[in-house]
């Protein structure tokens, strides 16, 4: 299977495009490829896709909004694409090639006709045409992973590995310094009280003043391994999804999906000043499920995370079987079928 993954600026978009690619070669060999899209200001957003609902030449739009020319599509089997900035590279690829295509996120105001399948993490778009109720795809493997120790307990957490994801502010989570003082006090306090062992990772958009209130944590000799993005040596994130257990800041629903793909326990974490957001109908989904357990910073503490990890259930199977599962009744009609295997498992190709 040919796959075209359309990919913006932003990692935690393109690796859901990739993780789709990733189920899909579970159950054939899959061939990817990659097409940056960084669609001129002027042409973006709601201009953009009111040309692609005016079904301008397809061949100029593409060119004017996309910076592709026809002959860069070629005549893939599936166009894969997640964030906004992709949409209409997708569409404009379906209508030019007439391959099934998948798109991962909020179609905004276009057409469900314009796709064969739209995924998405909100129940109430689910009921849309064309539309499928999961998570989002990851390139989190579990099957990679050692399996979880149970913690049921507060004697569980010593010697138990606790992995924390950072992320950092956006509009909706204003993270203050006392929120990252906040964190790293009380991330001591449970290695110190508990004996668990830290594992930390940062983002590209922790601040510094994060990055220096968990270096000064891990001076203590409080945290087995700090992670800095950017900085060498780099830890393979496997490390940090293969936990006993995960804490992440809930500022990045991608990094909330990939620890949930995981399958071991999830519990997020929202600074004092945090205003709702779209993401909070998925993270309530998910909280419905068993699958995460949320909490404000203020309340980690040992007996509050022991409880919360005691009462989430993780999935038993594979997440990449679950999105085929639930792919299936819409690809099946476009002539692929994720929802059976082929006996081989195949592999992605960069």
């Amino acid at each position: 299977m040919d796959i075209l993954i359309f990919a913006d600026a932003r990692p935690g978009h393109f690796r859901q495009s990739e993780g789709l690619a990733a189920a899909l070669a579970r159950r054939s060999e899959v061939r990817v490829r990659r097409l940056e899209v960084r669609p001129r200001p002027v042409l973006k957003g709601t201009l953009l896709r009111w040309l692609v609902r005016a079904h301008m030449p397809l061949a100029l739009l593409l060119r004017l909004a996309c910076g592709l020319g026809p002959g860069t599509i070629g005549r893939p089997d599936l166009i894969v694409s997640a964030g906004s900035d992709t949409l209409a590279a997708n569409v404009l690829a379906h209508r030019l090639t007439g391959a099934p295509n998948v798109f991962i996120g909020t179609i905004r105001d276009l057409a469900e006709d314009d796709f064969t399948a739209v995924l998405t993490t909100f129940p109430s778009q689910a009921m849309r045409p064309r539309h499928v109720l999961a998570a989002k795809p990851t390139l989190v493997d579990p099957d990679r992973l050692p399996p979880p120790r149970a913690i049921a307990t507060a004697s569980d957490l010593a010697g138990a590995s606790l992995a924390v994801l950072v992320g950092g502010p956006t509009p909706s989570h204003r993270w203050s310094d006392d929120d990252w003082t906040a964190l790293a006090t009380r991330l001591g306090a449970l290695a110190r009280e508990t004996g668990a062992r830290l594992l930390i990772t940062t983002s590209r958009r922790t601040p510094p003043e994060a990055i220096a209130a968990l270096e000064a944590l891990a001076a203590t000799g409080a945290v087995e391994t700090l992670a800095i993005f950017g900085r060498a040596p780099a830890v393979p994130l496997d490390r940090f999804f293969g936990a006993d257990a995960l804490l992440v800041t809930d500022d990045s629903a991608t990094m909330v999906f990939e620890a949930v793909a995981a399958r071991r326990p999830v519990v997020t974490l929202a600074p004092a000043d945090r205003q709702p957001t779209r993401d909070d109908e998925a993270f309530d989904d998910l909280a419905s499920q068993g699958l995460i357990r949320r909490l404000e910073v203020v309340a980690v503490a040992p007996q509050s995370l022991v409880e919360a990890f005691a009462a989430i259930r993780p999935k038993a199977a594979h997440p990449a079987e679950l999105l085929l599962a639930a792919l299936a009744p819409l690809l099946a009609p476009a002539g692929l079928n994720p929802g059976k295997s082929s006996g081989n498992a195949g592999r992605t190709d960069a």
